[in-house]
């Protein structure tokens, strides 16, 4: 995947076990400008910006949240709990983006 421009309106999805970010200003050609799997044969649940737009949190099966810049840099992974709450792991996921993240 190429360039991310740091201006760039983004639109995070997921599917699979796999994060993908389009550029919506894009009009012909390919829009995806990054694409990335968190935990390679887990399924992502959920995404969500942080309240800056630099940081995507992705939440799934693999029971973490893992936190990547919109250029595309890993900025780590959160473990939720070492229980097992089921469903709760999206719910977490869009609480914890609150968190200040330094990029």
């Amino acid at each position: 995947m190429g360039f991310v421009d740091p201006a760039a309106p983004l639109l995070a999805t997921c599917g699979g076990d796999t994060v993908k970010l389009f550029d919506v200003t894009v009009e012909s050609g390919d829009p995806c400008v990054l694409a990335y799997s968190p935990a390679p044969g887990h399924p992502v649940n959920a995404v969500k910006w942080n309240h800056t737009n630099l940081i995507v949190a992705s939440a799934g099966d693999d029971k973490k949240i893992s936190l990547w810049h919109k250029k595309g840099q890993n900025v780590g992974q959160l473990p939720t709990s070492t229980v097992d709450r089921g469903d709760d792991i999206e719910a977490c996921s869009f609480s914890c983006l609150s968190i200040d993240v330094v990029a």
